[in-house]
Order: C-alpha cells, then structure tokens, then sequence
C-alpha cells in the first residue's frame, strides 16, 4: 500500500495528467497506463481518503474517456458523475452505475454507443444528487421513496420530446 501512495504523491513525471497545457488533445498516454494509474488512485483513495488533485480516479476516467473518443462535454460530465457518487455518498447501485465497481468502462460503453441517453441519465442522476432530491424543489426525497416513479416519468416524458 505504501508504495501506492509514494506514486501517487509523487508529481506526475510521465506525462500522466494526460494533456498538453491548452487541454487540446491527449498525449502519448497509453489506455493501459491509465487503467494502472486508475486502480492505484482507487486503492489510495479508499486507503486515506483522498488523493493528489488531478490524480483521483475520476480524473483518470476522464483521460480515458476522452483517449477512447468520448466527446469532451460528456467526458467532463462523467468526471463530475463519479465525482458526486463518491464525495455524496451515492448507494451502491448508483456507485455501479457511475463506474465504481468497472473503472468505468460501461459508461465509456453508454456514451460512445448513445451519446445522447448518456447526458440524459448522468445529467438526471446530477440534477436529483444520485435520485434523492427533487430537481424542481430541491427537497430531500431519499433515494427509495415512492415519489420517484412520477418524477421518473416527467423526466422520461420530457427525455421523448
């Protein structure tokens, strides 16, 4: 475990915040290397807590995201999907569903096959924090509450417009 945290602590000397200073394109990082980079910052993570900024593991997903071909404004919001599931405490179904226990992989899979239903679901589950608050009142609903098949279906309504 200590020698984890000692190469996650260290500043990233390969090249593994992944992007040029203009953010425009990925470097030479392989998938591999992030995949690597990603488990190491989960076990840190998990180990104390927290880790370097720019080496959490929602940052790792977006570098992999982003290298498989995802979009950069669907990317940047499954970073911040993964981000809400762990800093809010997300159950775990919704943790599985936000790439915790796959590093990610289906939602790479969702939003390179259907773009479009992905930012509909990960914006959802953002604007409910994880389908427990009303987005329209912002009142604490819970996420097993029989409030939420009437709001599921106004947002499905609206997901058919």
């Amino acid at each position: 475990m200590v020698r984890m945290v000692e190469n996650i602590q260290k500043p990233p000397t390969s090249g593994l915040t992944g992007f040029r200073e203009d953010n425009s394109e990925l470097l030479t990082e392989t998938a591999p290397a992030i995949s690597e980079a990603m488990r190491e910052s989960l076990a840190v993570l998990n180990g104390q807590g927290f880790c370097v900024c720019g080496q959490y593991p929602w940052d790792h997903w977006q570098k992999m995201a982003k290298l498989r071909g995802v979009p950069e404004d669907l990317a940047t919001l499954g970073r911040s999907l993964m981000r809400e599931a762990h800093q809010h405490s997300w159950g775990d179904r919704l943790r599985s569903l936000c790439g915790w226990n796959d590093e990610g992989r289906r939602m790479i899979a969702l939003a390179l096959r259907s773009p479009k239903t992905a930012k509909q679901r990960w914006s959802w589950l953002m604007e409910t924090d994880g389908q427990r608050v009303d987005p329209a009142t912002y009142e604490w609903i819970g996420e097993e509450s029989w409030k939420w098949p009437s709001l599921r279906r106004r947002w499905n309504k609206g997901r058919s417009r």
